[in-house]
Protein backbone atom coordinates (compact mmCIF):
# COMPACT_ATOMS: atom_id res chain seq x y z
CA UNK A 1 0.00 0.00 0.00
CA UNK A 2 0.97 3.65 -0.26
CA UNK A 3 1.32 3.90 3.53
CA UNK A 4 3.72 0.95 3.64
CA UNK A 5 5.88 2.52 0.94
CA UNK A 6 5.96 5.82 2.84
CA UNK A 7 6.87 4.04 6.08
CA UNK A 8 9.67 2.14 4.31
CA UNK A 9 11.00 5.39 2.87
CA UNK A 10 10.88 7.00 6.36
CA UNK A 11 12.76 4.20 8.06
CA UNK A 12 15.47 3.96 5.43
CA UNK A 13 17.36 6.68 7.32
CA UNK A 14 18.40 10.28 6.80
CA UNK A 15 16.80 12.44 4.16
CA UNK A 16 16.62 9.48 1.80
CA UNK A 17 18.13 9.02 -1.59
CA UNK A 18 17.08 10.98 -4.63
CA UNK A 19 15.31 7.85 -5.83
CA UNK A 20 13.38 7.57 -2.54
CA UNK A 21 12.34 11.21 -2.89
CA UNK A 22 11.15 10.55 -6.45
CA UNK A 23 9.16 7.58 -5.16
CA UNK A 24 7.65 9.76 -2.41
CA UNK A 25 6.62 12.32 -5.04
CA UNK A 26 5.04 9.63 -7.20
CA UNK A 27 3.24 8.17 -4.19
CA UNK A 28 1.92 11.61 -3.32
CA UNK A 29 0.62 12.19 -6.83
CA UNK A 30 -0.97 8.74 -7.04
CA UNK A 31 -2.53 8.96 -3.57
CA UNK A 32 -3.96 12.44 -4.28
CA UNK A 33 -5.47 11.26 -7.56
CA UNK A 34 -7.08 8.34 -5.74
CA UNK A 35 -8.37 10.50 -2.86
CA UNK A 36 -6.01 8.97 -0.28
CA UNK A 37 -5.36 12.46 1.05
CA UNK A 38 -3.64 11.51 4.31
CA UNK A 39 -1.17 9.34 2.43
CA UNK A 40 -0.66 12.07 -0.15
CA UNK A 41 0.01 14.64 2.58
CA UNK A 42 2.63 12.38 4.17
CA UNK A 43 4.35 11.76 0.85
CA UNK A 44 4.35 15.44 -0.13
CA UNK A 45 5.71 16.40 3.30
CA UNK A 46 8.55 13.93 2.75
CA UNK A 47 9.37 15.66 -0.53
CA UNK A 48 9.00 19.09 1.09
CA UNK A 49 11.58 18.15 3.74
CA UNK A 50 14.04 16.84 1.18
CA UNK A 51 16.60 18.38 -1.12
CA UNK A 52 14.34 17.42 -4.07
CA UNK A 53 11.61 19.95 -3.22
CA UNK A 54 12.86 22.42 -5.82
CA UNK A 55 12.44 19.81 -8.56
CA UNK A 56 8.69 19.65 -7.82
CA UNK A 57 7.43 23.17 -8.61
CA UNK A 58 3.79 22.26 -7.89
CA UNK A 59 4.55 20.96 -4.40
CA UNK A 60 2.90 23.82 -2.48
CA UNK A 61 -0.09 23.75 -4.82
CA UNK A 62 -0.53 19.98 -4.44
CA UNK A 63 -0.13 20.20 -0.65
CA UNK A 64 -2.77 22.93 -0.68
CA UNK A 65 -5.17 20.71 -2.62
CA UNK A 66 -4.64 17.84 -0.21
CA UNK A 67 -5.06 20.00 2.90
CA UNK A 68 -8.18 21.56 1.42
CA UNK A 69 -9.60 18.11 0.74
CA UNK A 70 -8.82 17.14 4.35
CA UNK A 71 -10.73 20.21 5.59
CA UNK A 72 -7.59 21.97 6.83
CA UNK A 73 -8.60 25.26 5.23
CA UNK A 74 -6.21 27.58 7.07
CA UNK A 75 -3.19 25.46 6.17
CA UNK A 76 -4.42 25.05 2.59
CA UNK A 77 -4.92 28.82 2.23
CA UNK A 78 -1.37 29.42 3.49
CA UNK A 79 0.02 26.88 1.01
CA UNK A 80 -1.90 28.37 -1.91
CA UNK A 81 -0.75 31.86 -0.98
CA UNK A 82 2.87 30.71 -0.75
CA UNK A 83 2.52 28.96 -4.12
CA UNK A 84 1.15 32.11 -5.79
CA UNK A 85 3.90 34.31 -4.34
CA UNK A 86 6.83 31.95 -4.93
CA UNK A 87 5.91 30.39 -8.29
CA UNK A 88 6.29 33.03 -10.99
CA UNK A 89 6.91 30.32 -13.60
CA UNK A 90 3.62 28.53 -12.91
CA UNK A 91 1.11 28.51 -15.73
CA UNK A 92 -1.71 31.02 -15.73
CA UNK A 93 -4.18 28.14 -15.27
CA UNK A 94 -2.30 26.86 -12.19
CA UNK A 95 -2.11 30.33 -10.66
CA UNK A 96 -5.81 30.97 -11.38
CA UNK A 97 -6.77 27.64 -9.80
CA UNK A 98 -4.61 28.39 -6.76
CA UNK A 99 -6.29 31.81 -6.40
CA UNK A 100 -9.77 30.27 -6.75
CA UNK A 101 -8.90 27.59 -4.19
CA UNK A 102 -7.48 30.23 -1.84
CA UNK A 103 -10.77 32.14 -2.02
CA UNK A 104 -12.71 28.92 -1.40
CA UNK A 105 -10.58 28.11 1.65
CA UNK A 106 -11.04 31.59 3.07
CA UNK A 107 -14.79 31.30 2.52
CA UNK A 108 -14.87 27.87 4.21
CA UNK A 109 -12.89 29.21 7.18
CA UNK A 110 -15.34 32.08 7.52
CA UNK A 111 -18.35 29.75 7.36
CA UNK A 112 -16.84 27.42 9.95
CA UNK A 113 -16.04 30.27 12.31
CA UNK A 114 -19.61 31.60 12.01
CA UNK A 115 -21.00 28.17 12.79
CA UNK A 116 -18.92 28.04 15.98
CA UNK A 117 -20.21 31.44 17.18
Amino acid sequence: SHDTLIQNARTSGGGGSAMEQDVAQEIGESAREHTAYGTAANAYRRVQNSTKRDSFPLLLFRLGQVQQSLGNYAEAADLYERFIVTSPDASEAELNEAEDNLISCEWAQDRLSRRRD
